[in-house]
């Protein structure tokens, strides 16, 4: 979200869904969309994108993905699948909405199955997988909604297991931890306020 296109893809389908559109945004997320499902590779953890493709790799036209690829919010499969998520609610697209959530489904749940798979940061690690799952629950089909709720208590717990964060920051410190754990205490979907800045909600 933080590092590539998905973060546009967030930001152009957001706008749309609080009414602020221009000529071609609709067909700029169709764009980005086709881009996504051409690099997509599942897995056993569920699907998979690529931090980058470099121009070898688009010139071959495929690139191998490693079940290391990092999951996280900045740039990896939950934050990837999330954008995705609002741009399917942006365009009416129930199918792609029902394929991203189960996809973000797949990659919390494996990253609580592996111990120490992430940090406990908001950028890359499971405070980040919190809150965005707290705001995907928010939009998510019932049953898809439900999943993402019982997943919570055993996200915070990795988090609380995962080695010390140092330093005040908000995205790699103490103030992202803070602020995560209360915003999914308090159980409110992240509409407004500090969560903004990260194009989740």
């Amino acid at each position: 979200m933080a590092h590539g296109i998905a973060g546009v893809l967030a930001l152009l389908s957001l706008a749309i869904r609080a009414g602020v559109q221009v000529d071609g945004q609709l067909d700029a997320v169709a764009r980005i969309l086709t881009w996504l499902d051409r690099w997509r590779l599942d897995t056993d953890a569920g699907p998979v994108w690529p931090y980058w493709v470099n121009r070898a790799q688009l010139r071959a036209g495929r690139r191998d993905i490693t079940d290391n690829t990092p999951p996280s919010w900045c740039y990896g499969a939950v934050g990837v699948a999330r954008a995705q998520q609002l741009a399917a609610l942006a365009a009416g697209d129930h199918a792609r909405q029902r394929l991203t959530e189960h996809a973000l489904v797949q990659a919390l749940a494996a990253v609580t199955l592996r111990a120490g798979a992430a940090d406990a940061t908001l950028c890359h690690g499971y405070a980040g997988f919190a809150l965005v799952a707290l705001a995907a629950a928010a939009d998510a089909e019932p049953g898809t909604a439900r999943q993402l709720d019982e997943l919570q208590p055993r996200l915070l717990d990795a988090l609380r297991a995962a080695p010390s964060v140092r330093g005040p920051g908000l995205l790699e410190g103490q103030a992202g931890l803070g602020l995560t754990e209360l915003a999914v205490h308090a159980g409110a979907p992240p509409v407004s306020g500090w969560q903004t800045c990260l194009l989740i909600a």
